[in-house]
């Protein structure tokens, strides 16, 4: 018996589906590589609690300490999102910063990864607590 045109429609459409289901999985598992590996891929926020000072107004430099070693950071104060018992603010410095005053607050921020590998942490919010 001879098989019939559409018997091997049916191989050829089958062979078709598993070469596009084959194709999406790799695609899926590469973007997912590349997205974590790359340096615009996903960004993890920590949180963590401390004390930040405004050191100036010049250039808003402000630091920001947990006590812990190799838990500080610095991040300029009008550059950051804030929130407080006086509202939310998306850019501005955040109202519990005073010059020279150290105040408690819970930072968020990210690491970016540079192009030589090199990680950096980058502050993206202040938390005044209570101020």
């Amino acid at each position: 018996m001879e098989p019939s045109p559409a018997d091997g429609r049916m191989r050829w459409s089958k062979k078709v589906a598993i070469l596009v289901v084959g194709a999406l999985v790799l695609s899926v598992l590469l973007g997912y590589r590349v997205g974590n590996t790359s340096s615009h891929g996903p960004k993890h926020l920590r949180v963590e609690s401390g004390r930040a000072v405004l050191h100036n107004t010049e250039n808003w430099l402000t630091s920001f300490d947990t006590d812990e070693p190799g838990q500080q950071l610095a991040f300029r104060a009008d550059s950051v999102a804030s929130d407080s018992a006086t509202g939310f603010q998306d850019h501005g410095v955040p109202p519990c910063l005073e010059v020279g005053r150290r105040v408690p607050v819970r930072v968020g921020y990210t690491s970016i990864r540079f192009p030589s590998g090199r990680t950096m942490p980058v502050v993206q919010w202040v938390e005044c607590p209570g101020g």
